[in-house]
Order: C-alpha cells, then structure tokens, then sequence
C-alpha cells in the first residue's frame, strides 16, 4: 500500500517534459515481428521477438502472458526495455498494436503476429 503511494508520488513529480519524450517517440520500433506459440498444459502464450524494424533480434527477447491481451502488453514493455527506455518515459510513449483486428484468433492459427505504431 505505502510502496503504491509513494510510486504515485513520484509519477507526479518526475513527469518527463515534452523534448524528452519527442527525443524517445523515435525510438520506437515501426514493427515487431514475433513467433508465438501457446502451452495448452500451462495456458501461457509465449512470444519470440524475431525482428524489429526487419532487422532481426537472434530471439534474443522473450516473453509470456496467460491471455492474448497482456501478452501484447508484455511484448511493448519487453521491447521498450531492450531498446534501453527509462521506466519514467515508458508510461507515456504508444504501445504497438497488432496489425490485424482479430490478433487472438491470429495467434491461435498462425503463431506469428506483427506488431506497428
């Protein structure tokens, strides 16, 4: 309880001014390609990052989440901290979305998803 107010304190104080952010929003990748795969014994999807901006990772980060969702939420903080974002400025930089609307049926056909701004 004291460790979430005080996180919220501190949100409030250290806000990054609009340089800062703009500098870090060119950053971010135009695309994520990943593997996917999902575990019908734990009911964990596993995502592999295979590229950014085609340029390939050597799987070099990896992720899971019990649901589609929080997957790709975990795939952008993922990414964002392998790119070496501050956690101060992830709260406030776009997340990659799937390309596709229906990105769960996706992962559950092809086991490949791309991520874009």
């Amino acid at each position: 309880m004291i460790r979430r107010i005080f996180t919220r304190i501190k949100r409030l104080v250290d806000t990054p001014d609009v340089e800062e952010l703009a500098a870090y929003q060119h950053k971010i990748p135009h695309s994520v390609k990943l593997a996917i795969e999902y575990d019908k014994n734990t009911g964990f999807y596993t995502a592999r990052v295979t590229h950014i901006d085609k340029k390939a990772t050597k799987n070099l980060i990896i992720t899971e989440s019990r649901t589609a969702d929080g997957l790709i939420g975990m795939v952008n903080d993922a990414v964002l901290t392998y790119l070496d974002f501050p956690e101060r400025i992830k709260l406030h930089m776009p997340q990659l979305l799937p390309e596709g609307i229906d990105f769960a049926d996706q992962l559950s056909r092809q086991g490949s998803l791309v991520l874009a701004k």
